[in-house]
């Protein structure tokens, strides 16, 4: 603070003057960011620090206050300023794809009226501040590609609007963060490449409203829990943990789902095509399991949305392989298969 003033000092007509509309905790807010992310150097810092906040690159203003702050891709180096919590008339800060380090400031926690928070692949690392809970008019949460550490703190919980939490790409740890469960209004979960493990709940399936589930590359492990009630799925992304059951049993009939990543887990028993809509399946993959049957995929063969249905590396049989030879051999990848399965009778000739 002692600089920040010092600059007030020095320059005191190109900040005063033009910022008179705007409250002055907002201003030095502002600046201070400016300051600490090298604004000078910005891809783009027009009017910055002269003329009216309004005009100021990145910045909308309704009324005195500061509404919006969106710098995201403009070459921000530095770290966040702890008076950022100044801001607190601020409904989006993004700052994503840019080069800060150190931690989100605690003060992120006085954002009262905050919905969208966009840091991804913005730098910053350490542990998520319990503060941010705080921030209890949150929408959109997108902390994903960063450096960020330790456990998601239990008080998220008490931002019941969520609508997305996007944190992939980060090394959170820990059990799965069974606060998500106490967000009724939760469309999108994306906790992809971190260091989660043990099991997923059962309570997720009682998460009606997802559509997105992505929990890929994790060491989550055990039985998935029941997933028929969720309807809107449009995406189920485990690929690559240790989770384990039976699809035909866990499954439920999901008309939405356009994206199904099963690969690489500890998955028995069949795959059936009951449990999809053909027209709305993009990507099926099931590889690397040790599933034993496959249902009769044949009528997808005419389906112009899937790109592949993938089932190598599983315990299928030549019973549940030919019925499925008439699948476009581009989108049907079935070989090669890590045993014979026990009902396949060879008959050897008389």
């Amino acid at each position: 603070m002692k600089y920040l003033f010092s600059f007030l000092l020095l320059f005191p007509f190109s900040f005063t003057r033009p910022c008179a509309q705007v409250l002055q905790q907002d201003s030095l807010a502002l600046v201070a960011l400016y300051q600490a992310t090298d604004g000078p150097n910005w891809k783009n810092h027009t009017n910055w620090l002269q003329g009216p906040v309004s005009k100021w690159h990145g910045v909308t203003v309704q009324g005195n206050r500061v509404y919006q702050v969106n710098l995201w891709d403009n070459g921000l180096s530095g770290t966040i300023p702890s008076e950022i919590g100044f801001l607190n008339g601020m409904a989006e800060f993004s700052l994503g794809m840019s080069d800060l380090e150190g931690p989100i400031p605690a003060s992120i926690g006085q954002l009262s009226e905050l919905a969208v928070l966009n840091l991804r692949r913005s730098g910053v690392q350490g542990d998520l501040p319990a503060s941010l809970g705080q921030c209890t008019r949150l929408f959109q949460l997108y902390l994903g590609e960063n450096r960020l550490v330790g456990i998601i703190p239990e008080s998220l919980s008490q931002c019941k609007e969520l609508y997305t939490i996007q944190l992939s790409k980060n090394q959170l740890s820990g059990n799965f963060p069974h606060l998500v469960l106490d967000l009724p209004k939760l469309k999108t979960l994306e906790l992809s490449e971190n260091q989660f493990t043990g099991p997923i709940p059962s309570g997720i399936s009682d998460m009606t409203r997802l559509e997105d589930i992505i929990l890929s590359k994790n060491q989550f492990s055990g039985p998935l829990p029941k997933l028929d009630k969720l309807v809107n799925l449009k995406s189920l992304l485990l690929e690559e943990n240790q989770l384990s059951g039976d699809p035909d049993t866990i499954l439920g009939y999901h008309p939405m789902l356009a994206y199904c990543y099963l690969n690489n887990n500890r998955f028995s028993g069949k795959l059936n095509p009951d449990h999809f809509n053909a027209a709305k399946v993009v990507r099926l993959y099931a590889s690397d399991n040790l599933l034993t049957h496959l249902g009769d995929f044949s009528g997808w063969a005419s389906q112009a949305n899937l790109i592949y249905l993938i089932v190598s590396n599983n315990k299928l049989d030549f019973d549940d392989l030919v019925p499925n030879a008439g699948l476009p051999a581009n989108k049907f990848i079935s070989l090669p298969q890590l045993t014979v399965g026990q009902d396949t009778v060879i008959q050897a000739p008389l």
